[in-house]
């Protein structure tokens, strides 16, 4: 499972899409939100429309700029950090979305804030173990 970031900010002519990949790294780009993802049908985990996008839109750009595991060749396919990893992290800073990534989702739990020890983002499995907006 592959997950990413879109917005749409108030009279944009498109979207931004917010992707983390092993070939480019963390990457803001303009092509289609719901692209496909090696053929499949991309589904939505989470939105936000109107004065509620608008609230949260500058922390989620915030938070994707200030992901630390964004550089070429810090991604790995697992346990982490990958495009999972990415979104929770984004995720975590803008409580509002008030959603996870799902159970499938591998690298989420992924320790992105240096904490190898302590609880796992989503408070439900050991640091040291993983199991993967868009996805």
């Amino acid at each position: 499972m592959h997950s990413w970031i879109v917005i749409k900010e108030r009279n944009a002519p498109r979207y931004t899409r917010y992707d983390y990949t092993a070939w480019a790294g963390q990457s803001a780009q303009r092509i289609v939100a719901d692209g496909r993802w090696f053929g499949g049908t991309p589904e939505t985990i989470v939105a936000a429309d109107g004065e509620a996008a608008d609230r949260m839109i500058p922390k989620i750009r915030a938070a994707v700029e200030g992901y630390q595991l964004h550089s070429y060749g810090d991604y790995r396919a697992w346990p982490g950090p990958n495009s999972n990893t990415f979104v929770t992290a984004v995720l975590a800073a803008v409580p509002e979305l008030q959603t996870t990534l799902p159970p499938t989702a591998i690298g989420k739990d992924f320790p992105y804030n240096g904490d190898v020890f302590g609880p796992t983002p989503s408070e439900r499995g050991s640091a040291s173990r993983s199991v993967a907006i868009w996805a």
